[in-house]
């Protein structure tokens, strides 16, 4: 799964610089289970 790493650019972004565009730090929400995917719908629906 990781082996494509050396192909790709990667940048790091520190949790404060993304802040200021979310301050809730939703960008990277899971939603793997069914319980992630109805929490992220309700983020949703918050606007």
């Amino acid at each position: 799964m990781d082996s494509f790493w050396k192909e790709v650019r990667v940048r790091t972004v520190e949790a404060e610089a993304l802040r200021a565009i979310d301050p809730g730090l939703h960008t990277f929400t899971n939603i793997n289970t069914p319980t992630e995917w109805e929490k992220a719908r309700a983020l949703l629906s918050q606007g």
